[in-house]
């Protein structure tokens, strides 16, 4: 016998369709730095194709060389990204700024940190809700 489960009309995500990002953007759980040889930034959120930090010393359009280190907890490791930016936006504080000239081993990283840390928000999300 064979038993079909009951259909839930409960919503797992909304896409808001005036959102021009190219991916979604995460805040992340633990804090996060972003680094240039000369400053150390606090990461405000991150994505596939780009970081928000807080900043007061960069200029729009500025282009620089940063390092990004990334905990890979299924590895109980860091990955060190390394990879240029570019500051698009500056909105109170917090550079929004799109990675350029990233290769594929460090995008690689990115996609795995970022879909780990989804995976983590939606356990805990769950988790509150059965709260």
């Amino acid at each position: 016998m064979f038993w079909r489960k009951k259909k839930s009309d409960e919503l797992l995500f909304e896409v808001d369709e005036s959102d021009r990002r190219r991916a979604v953007r995460i805040k992340p759980s633990e804090p996060l730095y972003i680094e240039t040889t000369e400053h150390r930034f606090v990461v405000v959120d991150i994505s596939a194709c780009g970081v928000a930090f807080q900043s007061t010393v960069l200029m729009l359009k500025e282009q620089l060389k940063v390092s990004l280190r990334l905990p890979d907890k299924d590895e109980n490791d860091v990955q060190v990204m390394q990879c240029e930016i570019q500051v698009l936006n500056i909105l109170e504080g917090v550079c929004h700024c799109a990675f350029i000239r990233m290769d594929v081993y460090n995008q690689m990283h990115l996609d795995r940190y970022i879909l780990n840390e989804q995976k983590r928000q939606i356990r805990s999300e769950a988790k509150n809700r059965a709260d």
